[in-house]
């Protein structure tokens, strides 16, 4: 438990809770250092392994690393991306960003992290105006514009089936949220027909939180709210 909470506490998560009970529980925002930390506590300690519902790592010479399924018994397992799929009834501790995933209704937190190291101030202003508890201290720059005014730059990213068609049509490359979950990109556009997150909030956000230097959001009059 000492190595787990050490590097919890280096990693600068903050606990919320007085009490701690299997699994441990540990929230935040994309960014924060999640994987970062599994990765450091997979390599400090032999007796920990994990495995995630989300993309696993590439294998290491090590064999430390985040794997697709267990490996061996008797480890103190962790869950990455605990929301989506089951979780193991020994499971020592669970990960997960529950404001990306609507998949299942989140554990209660022991631990949490809205600080993120993606991306800068600015974006995270735009989310906290949008409902969104995030944090951020780097530079970057969000732009919101007229979706026919303005032409895509960087990585363009939509969620909704009929503006991946709309940008088909116009020959516009560009990817479903679905098919770059958890890849991130230097400069990102995010396309909707929306003027703010209402159908699909999880898949707004992860449009929203892609990017490390510039987002650009391309949107109806160029209004993205939540009014």
């Amino acid at each position: 438990m000492d190595v787990f909470l050490q590097i919890l506490n280096k990693y600068k998560f903050e606990r919320v809770s007085s009490t701690l009970n299997k699994p441990i529980v540990v929230h935040s925002v994309p960014g924060a250092g999640k994987s970062s930390a599994i990765r450091e506590l997979l390599k400090l300690d032999s007796r920990f392994e994990c495995i995630t519902r989300g993309r696993p790592d590439i294998p290491n010479l090590e064999g430390a690393f985040i794997k697709a399924e267990r490996g061996g018994e008797n480890k103190l397992l962790l869950v990455d991306e605990y929301i989506e799929g089951p979780v193991p009834e020994d499971a020592f501790a669970i990960f997960a960003d529950p404001l990306q995933s609507t998949a299942v209704s989140p554990y209660r937190a022991h631990f949490i992290k809205t600080l993120s190291h993606r991306f800068g101030k600015c974006t995270a202003s735009l989310l906290r105006d949008l409902g969104w508890d995030v944090q951020a201290e780097g530079q970057d720059s969000v732009q919101i514009a007229d979706i026919f005014t303005v032409d895509p730059r960087g990585t363009t990213v939509y969620f909704e089936p009929e503006v991946g068609e709309l940008l088909r049509s116009h020959g516009v490359e560009a990817s479903c949220i679905g098919e770059v979950r958890g890849a991130t990109f230097e400069h990102v556009t995010f396309v909707t027909s929306e003027n703010g997150p209402l159908v699909d909030k999880a898949a707004a956000f992860q449009c929203l939180t892609r990017h490390t230097k510039s987002l650009l959001i391309l949107c109806p009059d160029a209004t993205y709210t939540t009014a």
